[in-house]
C-alpha cells in the first residue's frame, strides 16, 4: 500500500483530515466499518470460547496422571457429546482408550443424573484399551476448568489419578480475517 507522501511527513493533523482533503472521506468510513466488524467478530470469538469454556465437558484437554501400578503418564483426551452420552478419546503414547460417559449437573443443592448437558460437572467413564485394560474413572469438573478424577482398572486393587487440563484455544493473529 503505498501512503501519501504528506502522510509520511507528518504534514497533516490527522488520517480523517488527510483523507477529506483527498475525496477519501468514504474511504476512510468504509474503512472505519470494516475494522469494526473485524474487531466486533473477534470479540465474539473471545467470548465464544469463553462460553466453550464453560459448556460441560465437551472439548480437547491435555491429561497427567499416575497410574494404578504408581507410573506417571501424559497424553490428550477428547471429550464430545453424543446425544444424552460423551464419547471420551484418550492418547497416551502408543495406546487409545476409548470410552463411554454419563454426566451429572448440580440442580437446587443436589445432583441431576440423565441426558448430557452442557452443566454437567460431574462425568462417569467406562473405559477399554487397545491393550486388554478396560475401567472405570469418575471425574469432577474444576473452578478453574480442569477436571480430577480417579480410576481403576478391572483385576487392580488400586485406584489411579488424572487431571485434564484445557487445551487453549489456537490464537486468531492479523491477516486471517
Amino acid at each position: 500500500m503505498n501512503i501519501p507522501w504528506d502522510l509520511q511527513k507528518k504534514r497533516v493533523g490527522s488520517f480523517q483530515q488527510a483523507t477529506e482533503r483527498r475525496g477519501l472521506a468514504r474511504l476512510n468510513s468504509v474503512w472505519c466499518k470494516s475494522f469494526a466488524r473485524k474487531a466486533s467478530l473477534s470479540l465474539a470469538m473471545i467470548c465464544a470460547g469463553i462460553t466453550s469454556a464453560a459448556a460441560g465437558p465437551e472439548g480437547l484437554y491435555f491429561t497427567k496422571g499416575v497410574d494404578d501400578d504408581g507410573t506417571e503418564y501424559v497424553g490428550t483426551v477428547s471429550i464430545v457429546r453424543t446425544g444424552e452420552t460423551y464419547r471420551i478419546l484418550w492418547r497416551l503414547a502408543d495406546t487409545v482408550y476409548r470410552g463411554a460417559g454419563l454426566g451429572a449437573a448440580p440442580l437446587n443443592g443436589a445432583t441431576k443424573i440423565g441426558p448430557a448437558s452442557s452443566d454437567d460437572d460431574v462425568l462417569t467413564v467406562g473405559f477399554t484399551g487397545t491393550t486388554d485394560k478396560s475401567g472405570v474413572a469418575f471425574f469432577v469438573e474444576q473452578s478453574d476448568g480442569s477436571w480430577h478424577g480417579i480410576w481403576t482398572q478391572y483385576g487392580s486393587h488400586n485406584i489411579a489419578t488424572e487431571t485434564w487440563t484445557p487445551v487453549p484455544p489456537l490464537s486468531v493473529g492479523p491477516g486471517l480475517f
